[in-house]
């Protein structure tokens, strides 16, 4: 599932490189710029980082710090990625419940967000609930599994 959003989180990019050349091509020889094209590329980069989020957690992606840990031995390193590991799946427990409040309340309302196109609202929130649980699930991962977060990352190639 998590490589199933993945996949169209990098078509996504690829869209919005041929919508900003477009654009640009477009400008540069007289024409008006397309009204939409601000719009769906600020919606292609929210539906892009919820979309990645869980598999960048999963191969170890995402940016954090290891300056601290990477000086801690034993018993404490232990503790400390355990506390970490606990601090994000909280975090991200916490906005999947938000964002499902969100969601529902969008969709309650009706709301019509208008930029370039009109787009109702609930569809800009709508992948944030799932995304959110499935990125608290693969810290869970890294919480209940034998694999650390702080161990040896994936390439790219590995996890395809």
């Amino acid at each position: 599932m998590i490589l199933g959003l993945a996949v169209p989180a990098g078509l996504t990019v690829a869209m919005i490189l041929v919508l900003i050349v477009a654009d640009v091509t477009v400008r540069v020889l007289g024409f008006p710029s397309p009204r939409f094209t601000i719009g769906v590329v600020e919606y292609a980069l929210v539906y892009f980082t919820a979309l990645t989020a869980p598999y960048l957690v999963r191969v170890r992606g995402h940016v954090f710090i290891e300056v601290i840990i990477g000086r801690l031995e034993g018993r404490r390193r232990q503790i400390v990625e355990v506390a970490v590991y606990l601090i994000c799946i909280a975090a991200t427990a916490a906005f999947a419940w938000v964002s499902v409040g969100l969601f529902f309340e969008v969709v309650n309302s009706g709301d019509i967000d208008i930029r370039g196109i009109d787009i109702p609202a609930w569809v800009i929130v709508a992948p944030l609930p799932i995304c959110y649980l499935l990125v608290a699930v693969e810290f869970a991962r890294f919480l209940f599994g034998r694999e650390s977060m702080y161990g040896v990352r994936q390439s790219l190639e590995d996890t395809l």
